[in-house]
């Protein structure tokens, strides 16, 4: 269940994405923006739950989880980069599990946090 807050961010980042690639959204396509923006949300998650894996160490029984997780790990990110040129952004990844795992450098160098210039998927 999503909070208001969440749901706010999203609506935010929808905004922000609609004006910053408008041809994506140019023959009302809003539907289609919405699922990238979920699809990005749920990517998100998936790595944010492998950076805390790899920030808290494997043991030494892990039965080859550090490297399933690492094939994982690159695979979402060249989804997510596979995103990013339909939308037109760069992205940056971030390893720590404390942010976003994700963050998009917009033309515009627009930013929904305090001090960088990249939009991260929040909510």
């Amino acid at each position: 269940m999503t909070t208001k807050q969440q749901r706010e961010e999203l609506m935010r980042t929808f905004t922000r994405f609609n004006f910053e690639c408008p041809l994506l959204c140019s023959s009302g396509n809003a539907g289609t923006l919405i699922e990238v923006l979920e699809k990005l949300h749920g990517l998100e998650g998936q790595l944010r739950t492998l950076n805390e894996r790899a920030c808290n160490g494997y043991p030494e029984c892990n039965n080859g989880r550090e490297a399933r997780d690492t094939k994982r790990y690159e695979r979402i990110c060249d989804d997510v980069r596979a995103i990013a040129d339909l939308l037109g952004f760069k992205v940056q990844f971030n390893g720590d599990p404390r942010g976003g795992a994700i963050r998009f450098v917009l033309p515009s160098g627009a930013s929904n946090n305090w001090d960088q210039e990249t939009w991260g998927i929040y909510w």
